[in-house]
């Protein structure tokens, strides 16, 4: 019963875990509120008072937050951190997140992995657990970063060993390529999600979502700080931007231009699945898909023909 009325008590900056709220609009408005962290506080501060129109001498100041930092600390219960730290799982920082950032997404994929090696799978169990667990973990990523290309090599090395070997590490060449083997069938791969294209699609997601919309908090924010009643496939791209909202409208360009961008507009729904046929389309397709995968064999036969 109490689902059904959270939105109506519920404020908009408390609506992280509310059915219909989307959680990363919560993470993208921290990002915004933390741009400027990284700036560098004045070292020192002075005074100087203007009396009847003379200016006094300049005097240094002896008390501040600096000086009275563990003091405010002891009362308010906060505990001193660096950046990044993590908030809803995902690293936050005032600055582009390096690679030794997503160490830990890294980290919980090969903690599945290591824990599916003990593990006699067959080609097509390992298939499956490639394509459900390792793609949903990589994705809740994605849908509000970002993900350097060498993060996205690492997961699909892993990844690709545990396919071909069942373990980790191991340095055997694979029979196929990663690049054929993340294609859909009829192109002559395995179904498995190309996670370079498909956080492109995630990221053009938040674009659309962008267009035409304020919904959250984080949109009504871009709306008032960047887009400011423009189209927001034309805005520029300030300096002072933060980094996450450059990394998201420098995928523009993937979109621009495009019919079925222009389709999707009108849409009351972002279809990814649709984008990510579209952005395959020059891939040309094998005719002996129905041969391959249309047959009775058991999906282990498959995996070996």
């Amino acid at each position: 019963m109490m689902g059904k009325v959270m939105n109506t008590i519920e404020g908009q900056n408390q609506a992280a875990f509310i059915p219909g709220q989307v959680i990363h609009n919560h993470i993208l408005l921290t990002y915004e509120l933390m741009r400027g962290y990284s700036r560098h506080g004045v070292t020192s501060v002075t005074y100087q008072f203007n009396i009847n129109g003379t200016y006094i001498k300049a005097m240094e100041a002896r008390r501040g937050l600096r000086q009275g930092r563990k003091d405010l600390k002891n009362l308010t219960g906060f505990a001193e951190g660096n950046l990044p730290f993590r908030y809803l799982e995902i690293p936050l920082s005032s600055k582009r997140l390096s690679a030794q950032a997503y160490d830990s997404l890294i980290d919980k994929i090969m903690g599945k992995i290591n824990h599916w090696s003990s593990r006699l799978l067959s080609y097509a169990g390992r298939l499956l657990l490639v394509k459900s667990v390792t793609f949903a973990l990589t994705n809740y990523w994605m849908q509000c970063l970002s993900i350097p290309k060498s993060v996205i090599h690492k997961i699909n090395v892993a990844c690709c060993i545990f396919l071909w070997t069942g373990k980790t590490g191991n340095n055997r060449k694979s029979p196929v390529a990663w690049s054929t083997v993340s294609m859909p069938k009829k192109n002559g791969g395995l179904n498995i999600i190309d996670l370079d294209i498909w956080n492109t699609i995630t990221l053009l997601k938040l674009i659309w979502n962008l267009s035409d919309k304020a919904d959250s908090l984080w949109e009504r924010w871009i709306h008032t700080y960047y887009v400011k009643n423009q189209n927001i496939m034309d805005i520029e791209v300030t300096t002072n931007a933060s980094w996450i909202v450059k990394a998201i409208l420098n995928q523009r360009g993937c979109a621009r231009g495009r019919s079925w961008w222009g389709d999707m507009l009108h849409q009351d729904k972002f279809k990814m699945s649709k984008i990510y046929k579209e952005l395959l389309r020059d891939v040309p397709q094998v005719p002996w898909k129905s041969l391959f995968y249309g047959n009775l064999a058991r999906p282990r036969a498959k995996i070996n023909l």
